[in-house]
Protein backbone atom coordinates (compact mmCIF):
# COMPACT_ATOMS: atom_id res chain seq x y z
CA UNK A 1 0.00 0.00 0.00
CA UNK A 2 1.57 3.29 -0.94
CA UNK A 3 2.54 5.39 2.17
CA UNK A 4 1.25 8.54 0.99
CA UNK A 5 -2.15 7.28 1.09
CA UNK A 6 -1.91 5.81 3.97
CA UNK A 7 -0.91 9.06 5.55
CA UNK A 8 -3.84 10.64 4.19
CA UNK A 9 -5.91 8.27 5.86
CA UNK A 10 -4.60 8.78 9.62
CA UNK A 11 -5.03 12.92 8.65
CA UNK A 12 -8.60 12.06 7.60
CA UNK A 13 -9.30 10.66 10.93
CA UNK A 14 -7.13 12.40 13.67
CA UNK A 15 -7.71 15.67 12.52
CA UNK A 16 -10.36 18.08 12.41
CA UNK A 17 -11.08 19.57 8.76
CA UNK A 18 -12.21 23.43 8.87
CA UNK A 19 -14.99 24.43 6.19
CA UNK A 20 -14.76 28.02 5.80
CA UNK A 21 -14.64 28.66 2.41
CA UNK A 22 -14.22 32.74 1.57
CA UNK A 23 -15.83 33.52 4.78
CA UNK A 24 -13.23 34.15 7.65
CA UNK A 25 -16.03 35.34 10.08
CA UNK A 26 -18.11 31.99 10.89
CA UNK A 27 -16.14 28.90 10.59
CA UNK A 28 -17.23 24.81 10.97
CA UNK A 29 -14.77 22.09 11.89
CA UNK A 30 -16.07 18.60 11.22
CA UNK A 31 -15.15 16.17 14.05
CA UNK A 32 -14.56 12.87 12.61
CA UNK A 33 -16.08 10.85 15.73
CA UNK A 34 -19.63 10.43 14.47
CA UNK A 35 -18.91 13.64 11.97
CA UNK A 36 -20.04 16.15 14.15
CA UNK A 37 -20.13 19.32 13.22
CA UNK A 38 -19.16 22.36 15.35
CA UNK A 39 -19.56 25.86 15.06
CA UNK A 40 -16.52 27.60 15.89
CA UNK A 41 -18.04 31.34 15.76
CA UNK A 42 -17.72 31.69 19.93
CA UNK A 43 -13.94 31.48 19.50
CA UNK A 44 -13.68 33.87 16.58
CA UNK A 45 -12.64 37.28 17.22
CA UNK A 46 -15.20 40.36 16.44
CA UNK A 47 -15.82 40.96 12.32
CA UNK A 48 -13.51 42.62 10.71
CA UNK A 49 -16.54 44.99 9.26
CA UNK A 50 -20.19 46.26 11.18
CA UNK A 51 -22.82 44.06 10.46
CA UNK A 52 -25.85 46.07 12.06
CA UNK A 53 -29.44 47.26 11.13
CA UNK A 54 -30.46 50.35 12.64
CA UNK A 55 -34.31 51.52 13.05
CA UNK A 56 -34.09 55.59 13.97
CA UNK A 57 -37.41 56.78 15.33
CA UNK A 58 -36.96 60.84 14.23
CA UNK A 59 -34.98 62.41 11.00
CA UNK A 60 -32.50 64.18 13.59
CA UNK A 61 -31.48 60.74 15.12
CA UNK A 62 -31.12 59.42 11.40
CA UNK A 63 -29.03 62.02 10.05
CA UNK A 64 -26.99 62.16 13.43
CA UNK A 65 -26.00 58.59 12.90
CA UNK A 66 -24.78 59.69 9.47
CA UNK A 67 -22.81 61.99 11.02
CA UNK A 68 -20.99 59.30 12.95
CA UNK A 69 -20.74 56.14 10.34
CA UNK A 70 -21.18 57.13 7.10
CA UNK A 71 -18.25 56.80 4.78
CA UNK A 72 -17.30 57.63 0.89
CA UNK A 73 -19.22 54.55 0.17
CA UNK A 74 -22.55 55.84 2.25
CA UNK A 75 -25.60 56.09 -0.15
CA UNK A 76 -29.32 56.91 1.14
CA UNK A 77 -32.38 55.90 -0.57
CA UNK A 78 -35.72 58.19 -0.36
CA UNK A 79 -38.70 55.88 -0.82
CA UNK A 80 -40.98 59.05 -0.80
CA UNK A 81 -44.29 56.47 -1.60
CA UNK A 82 -44.11 55.08 1.56
CA UNK A 83 -42.44 57.71 3.54
CA UNK A 84 -39.35 55.65 4.60
CA UNK A 85 -35.95 55.92 4.00
CA UNK A 86 -32.55 53.97 4.45
CA UNK A 87 -29.21 54.68 4.74
CA UNK A 88 -26.71 51.62 3.34
CA UNK A 89 -23.20 52.79 5.31
CA UNK A 90 -21.13 50.24 3.12
CA UNK A 91 -22.56 50.08 -0.19
CA UNK A 92 -21.01 49.45 -3.14
CA UNK A 93 -17.94 51.86 -4.47
CA UNK A 94 -18.14 53.70 -7.62
CA UNK A 95 -16.64 53.22 -10.02
CA UNK A 96 -18.60 49.60 -10.19
CA UNK A 97 -15.80 47.14 -10.55
CA UNK A 98 -15.34 43.49 -9.32
CA UNK A 99 -13.71 44.62 -5.81
CA UNK A 100 -15.85 47.17 -5.70
CA UNK A 101 -18.75 44.97 -4.40
CA UNK A 102 -20.11 46.74 -1.01
CA UNK A 103 -20.69 44.34 2.02
CA UNK A 104 -24.28 46.15 2.63
CA UNK A 105 -24.26 44.36 6.17
CA UNK A 106 -24.44 48.14 8.07
CA UNK A 107 -27.96 49.39 6.89
CA UNK A 108 -30.13 52.17 8.69
CA UNK A 109 -34.10 52.55 8.27
CA UNK A 110 -36.47 55.71 8.89
CA UNK A 111 -40.09 54.94 8.37
CA UNK A 112 -41.73 58.54 9.17
CA UNK A 113 -44.52 58.17 11.84
CA UNK A 114 -47.85 59.82 10.92
CA UNK A 115 -48.95 62.26 14.07
CA UNK A 116 -51.90 61.42 15.60
CA UNK A 117 -53.79 64.30 15.04
CA UNK A 118 -53.48 63.67 10.89
CA UNK A 119 -54.41 60.38 11.31
CA UNK A 120 -57.30 61.33 13.47
CA UNK A 121 -58.95 63.40 10.18
CA UNK A 122 -57.93 61.08 7.57
CA UNK A 123 -60.30 58.01 9.52
CA UNK A 124 -62.90 60.48 9.95
CA UNK A 125 -63.10 61.49 6.57
CA UNK A 126 -66.04 61.15 4.23
CA UNK A 127 -67.91 59.65 7.19
CA UNK A 128 -71.85 60.77 8.53
CA UNK A 129 -72.25 60.38 11.75
CA UNK A 130 -74.76 61.59 13.87
CA UNK A 131 -74.52 65.57 14.51
CA UNK A 132 -73.79 65.00 18.59
CA UNK A 133 -71.00 62.84 17.56
CA UNK A 134 -69.87 64.89 15.14
CA UNK A 135 -69.62 67.86 17.58
CA UNK A 136 -67.73 66.08 20.18
CA UNK A 137 -65.44 64.95 17.49
CA UNK A 138 -64.64 68.56 16.23
CA UNK A 139 -64.77 69.69 20.23
CA UNK A 140 -62.30 67.39 20.61
CA UNK A 141 -59.84 68.06 17.98
CA UNK A 142 -60.55 72.37 17.81
CA UNK A 143 -56.74 73.45 18.33
CA UNK A 144 -56.43 71.83 14.53
CA UNK A 145 -58.57 73.80 12.87
CA UNK A 146 -57.09 77.27 11.26
CA UNK A 147 -60.85 79.07 9.96
CA UNK A 148 -63.11 79.21 11.28
CA UNK A 149 -61.74 80.48 14.22
CA UNK A 150 -62.25 78.55 17.65
CA UNK A 151 -64.92 80.10 19.11
CA UNK A 152 -67.26 80.21 16.11
CA UNK A 153 -66.71 76.51 15.74
CA UNK A 154 -67.24 76.11 19.60
CA UNK A 155 -70.22 77.72 19.04
CA UNK A 156 -71.08 75.77 16.24
CA UNK A 157 -70.67 72.73 18.25
CA UNK A 158 -72.70 74.07 21.17
CA UNK A 159 -75.99 74.68 18.68
CA UNK A 160 -75.51 71.33 17.60
CA UNK A 161 -75.51 69.79 20.99
CA UNK A 162 -78.08 71.91 22.47
CA UNK A 163 -80.62 70.96 18.96
CA UNK A 164 -79.98 67.06 18.96
CA UNK A 165 -83.69 66.19 18.78
CA UNK A 166 -84.69 68.72 16.40
CA UNK A 167 -86.23 67.63 13.01
CA UNK A 168 -84.40 68.91 10.25
CA UNK A 169 -86.12 70.23 7.34
CA UNK A 170 -83.99 71.63 4.36
CA UNK A 171 -80.20 72.80 4.04
CA UNK A 172 -79.27 75.44 1.55
CA UNK A 173 -76.27 77.24 0.47
CA UNK A 174 -75.79 80.58 1.39
CA UNK A 175 -74.45 83.38 -0.28
CA UNK A 176 -71.42 84.10 2.46
CA UNK A 177 -70.47 80.23 1.85
CA UNK A 178 -72.49 78.66 4.57
CA UNK A 179 -74.97 75.83 4.56
CA UNK A 180 -77.94 76.91 6.78
CA UNK A 181 -80.68 74.16 7.58
CA UNK A 182 -83.88 74.50 8.94
CA UNK A 183 -85.22 72.68 11.52
CA UNK A 184 -88.22 72.52 14.30
CA UNK A 185 -88.33 70.87 17.53
CA UNK A 186 -90.73 70.37 20.52
CA UNK A 187 -90.56 73.12 23.45
CA UNK A 188 -90.12 70.75 26.78
CA UNK A 189 -93.26 70.62 28.60
CA UNK A 190 -95.68 72.14 25.83
CA UNK A 191 -96.97 70.65 22.68
CA UNK A 192 -96.06 73.62 20.87
CA UNK A 193 -92.96 73.51 18.52
CA UNK A 194 -90.85 76.22 17.40
CA UNK A 195 -88.47 76.56 14.57
CA UNK A 196 -85.37 77.60 13.69
CA UNK A 197 -82.64 77.85 11.67
CA UNK A 198 -78.97 76.59 12.16
CA UNK A 199 -75.84 77.70 10.05
CA UNK A 200 -71.95 75.91 9.62
CA UNK A 201 -69.24 77.11 7.31
CA UNK A 202 -69.43 74.95 3.98
CA UNK A 203 -65.43 74.82 4.19
CA UNK A 204 -63.04 74.82 6.84
CA UNK A 205 -59.32 74.98 7.00
CA UNK A 206 -56.93 72.46 9.37
CA UNK A 207 -53.50 73.45 10.35
CA UNK A 208 -51.72 70.12 11.75
CA UNK A 209 -48.71 68.16 11.51
CA UNK A 210 -48.32 65.33 9.34
CA UNK A 211 -45.56 63.38 10.62
CA UNK A 212 -44.58 63.07 14.79
CA UNK A 213 -42.95 66.59 15.51
CA UNK A 214 -42.89 67.50 11.95
CA UNK A 215 -43.67 70.91 10.25
CA UNK A 216 -47.29 72.11 10.23
CA UNK A 217 -49.65 71.94 6.95
CA UNK A 218 -52.77 73.27 6.07
CA UNK A 219 -55.11 70.88 4.33
CA UNK A 220 -58.78 72.12 3.54
CA UNK A 221 -62.07 70.03 4.12
CA UNK A 222 -65.60 70.51 3.25
CA UNK A 223 -68.67 69.83 5.36
CA UNK A 224 -70.70 67.10 4.16
CA UNK A 225 -74.33 65.86 5.38
CA UNK A 226 -77.59 63.88 4.94
CA UNK A 227 -80.96 64.52 6.14
CA UNK A 228 -83.00 61.31 6.29
CA UNK A 229 -86.51 61.48 8.55
CA UNK A 230 -85.97 64.81 10.22
CA UNK A 231 -82.36 63.08 11.18
CA UNK A 232 -78.83 65.34 10.36
CA UNK A 233 -75.90 63.23 9.86
CA UNK A 234 -72.71 65.26 9.31
CA UNK A 235 -69.32 64.68 8.00
CA UNK A 236 -66.70 66.40 6.21
CA UNK A 237 -64.18 65.41 3.73
CA UNK A 238 -60.50 66.27 3.34
CA UNK A 239 -59.49 67.64 -0.10
CA UNK A 240 -56.51 65.81 -1.64
CA UNK A 241 -54.86 65.10 1.64
CA UNK A 242 -52.63 63.01 -0.39
CA UNK A 243 -50.77 66.20 -1.75
CA UNK A 244 -50.70 67.44 1.69
CA UNK A 245 -48.94 63.65 2.97
CA UNK A 246 -46.45 64.50 -0.34
CA UNK A 247 -45.24 68.11 0.62
CA UNK A 248 -44.73 66.83 4.12
CA UNK A 249 -42.40 64.07 2.73
CA UNK A 250 -40.50 66.27 0.19
CA UNK A 251 -39.97 68.28 3.48
CA UNK A 252 -38.47 65.67 5.16
CA UNK A 253 -36.23 64.17 2.51
CA UNK A 254 -35.31 67.94 2.38
CA UNK A 255 -34.01 67.59 6.11
CA UNK A 256 -32.26 64.28 5.23
CA UNK A 257 -30.37 66.00 2.40
CA UNK A 258 -29.14 68.74 4.15
CA UNK A 259 -28.11 66.91 7.51
CA UNK A 260 -26.01 64.22 5.04
CA UNK A 261 -23.45 66.32 4.46
CA UNK A 262 -23.85 66.01 0.78
CA UNK A 263 -24.06 61.85 0.68
CA UNK A 264 -26.13 60.94 -2.52
CA UNK A 265 -29.49 60.59 -1.53
CA UNK A 266 -32.05 58.41 -4.46
CA UNK A 267 -35.61 58.63 -5.09
CA UNK A 268 -35.98 54.35 -4.56
CA UNK A 269 -35.75 51.36 -3.12
CA UNK A 270 -33.07 48.58 -2.90
CA UNK A 271 -34.32 45.13 -4.39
Amino acid sequence: MDDSFVEAVVQAVSGPEFLSGNNNEHQYAVIPERMKVVDLKPFIGPPSRIKQNVEMLSVEAFCDYLARYSGPDTVIFANEAAAQYEAVIDYHKAPIVDSARGNQDHRMMYRCPQSEQWMAWVLASNKLIEQETFAQFIEANLSDIKKPSGADMLQICLQLQVHKKAAFESGIRLDNGQVQFRYSEEIRGTANTKAGDLAIPADFLLNLPVFVDGKRFEQAARFKYRMEGGKLSLGYELIRPQETFRQAVKQVTTQIREGAAGLPLYQGTRA
